[in-house]
């Protein structure tokens, strides 16, 4: 996705260039923040969950943790970019 720029030498400047709406600017930005807050988080879910398999815990308990987590992940994601006053941000 180009937002009118019509290159692809450095497409992920586009967003900092892209000639939008304040509002809708300030959206795609907090949406390109989560996303990279859920890449960061990954690792650590995963090892979470590598550990506790090889710890013994049970199946249905990882399950329920690993659902848990994805679940709470979605929600502090919309949070994320749903959310835009400072105060309602703690929420997240």
């Amino acid at each position: 996705m180009s937002l009118g720029q019509g290159h692809n030498v450095s497409p992920r400047d586009d967003l900092a260039r892209a000639n939008l709406p304040p509002a809708q600017l300030a959206r795609l930005k907090r949406q390109e923040a989560a996303h990279q807050n859920g890449l960061e988080n990954f690792p650590l879910f995963v090892a979470a969950m590598v550990v506790g398999n090889e710890a013994g815990l049970e199946n249905g308990t990882l399950n329920l943790v690993g659902c848990g987590y994805l679940v709470l992940r979605g929600v502090y994601s919309w949070l994320y970019v749903n959310v835009t006053t400072e105060k309602k941000s703690w929420a997240r």
